[in-house]
């Protein structure tokens, strides 16, 4: 396919006016429309740099940001890795309601791992994100 734009910073430029394609769908992801047809920027931006994906395999989005579509932060999974790094809350801590703390962990590969129990919901973020970030290298 004729794609007429280029890649930059996690975007996608049309080459005839240097403007950004896509706009965010209902599941926070950005798409355009060619033709007749869908695309998931994030999957475009894969195939543009390692070419076409498998059938069955899943583009994923290493920091959880469906918006951070910079190459380094796509990585190529199946759809049970994919669903191992995503937590089902989508932010890797939850308020426990006994210690009135946030408690942040992350779940790979069917295991729990916990990072304790923050005060603030900025510190349960950012002890989640360094979990995910130490398990990263087992994709």
């Amino acid at each position: 396919m004729n794609w007429n734009f280029s890649y930059k910073d996690g975007h996608l430029i049309r080459d005839e006016d240097g403007k950004v394609m896509g706009n965010k769908d209902r599941d926070g992801y950005m798409c355009f429309t060619k033709g007749n047809r869908s695309f998931k920027v994030h999957r475009v931006i894969y195939e543009l740099h390692h070419g076409s994906i498998a059938k069955g395999l899943q583009v994923h989005h290493i920091n959880s940001n469906k918006q951070d579509n910079r190459i380094e932060n796509l990585a190529l999974v199946t759809p049970q890795q994919n669903c191992t790094k995503t937590d089902r809350l989508g932010n890797g801590y939850y308020l426990h309601k006994q210690s009135n703390k946030y408690h942040a962990y992350r779940v790979f590969k069917g295991k729990k791992y916990s990072s304790g129990y923050w005060v603030t919901k900025c510190g349960a973020y950012l002890a989640s994100k360094m979990i995910f970030v130490n398990l990263k290298h087992q994709f």
